[in-house]
């Protein structure tokens, strides 16, 4: 018998994304609603950033690729926005 989490999301989504470059310096600004600071997962890869993140209904996820040499310096979840910066 097989059974269904049911705190699975139902729905996979892009999160919408602003991506500022400055000179060495690279924002990147995410909007997650619903999602709580435990329940986003970022990991570096070789050469981008993978983004997850789950809500109660909804699963977001993103691959954010980097411009070589780029590393995350920064990262602040705060009222349903995460923000990274990375520096060169």
């Amino acid at each position: 018998r097989t059974r269904t989490a049911s705190y699975a999301p139902k729905t996979t989504e892009e999160p919408k994304t602003q991506i500022k470059r400055a000179g060495d310096r690279i924002t990147v600004e995410m909007e997650l609603p619903g999602v709580s600071e435990k329940k986003i997962e970022i990991k570096k890869l070789t050469e981008s950033v993978e983004v997850k993140a789950v809500s109660k209904d909804k699963a977001f996820f993103k691959i954010l690729t980097l411009p070589q040499g780029f590393e995350l310096s920064d990262q602040e979840f705060k009222n349903g926005k995460l923000r990274m910066k990375f520096l060169l």
